[in-house]
């Protein structure tokens, strides 16, 4: 009975273990603020933020917007049943150099396209959606 008993408790504990750090946003509300892209891939692609061109999000409540390399961009964001969506997004159509800009911010709005869950991890937001993650730092 007792090994019975320590061998629930040991896998009780393996499975918080596994658990992590991540934070499931539960809403939009949750991810407020202001934020820089750090990282990214989107359909097998690497996102490789340019010094010289950041590429930002900000979240204010249902309202989003930021720099997409080049050009701004707006929209709102969703809850959805299993997480979030951005929707009615607009970008504006300025032409930026190096060519890589166009690249990053064409690769940036297509995976924003594609994100369906959000969550917090070690203080960086994470927005993940099928072949899809993109990470930020809170930006000022």
């Amino acid at each position: 009975m007792k090994r019975n008993r320590l061998i629930l408790l040991a896998i009780a504990a393996l499975a918080l273990a596994s658990c992590g750090s991540d934070e499931p946003v539960g809403s939009a509300d949750e991810i407020d603020g202001t934020w820089q892209l750090t990282s990214g891939s989107h359909a097998g692609n690497t996102l490789e933020p340019i010094a010289t061109h950041p590429v930002t999000l900000e979240i204010d409540g249902d309202e989003v917007r930021g720099t997409a390399a080049c050009n701004g961009y707006g929209g709102t964001i969703a809850n959805t049943d299993t997480g979030i969506t951005f929707l009615e997004m607009s970008i504006t159509e300025m032409a930026c150099d190096p060519p890589e800009t166009m690249d990053l911010e064409s690769a940036y709005m297509a995976a924003l396209a594609s994100i369906d869950q959000a969550s917090i991890e070690g203080g960086k937001l994470v927005l993940s959606g099928p072949d899809t993650q993109l990470e930020f730092e809170a930006s000022s």
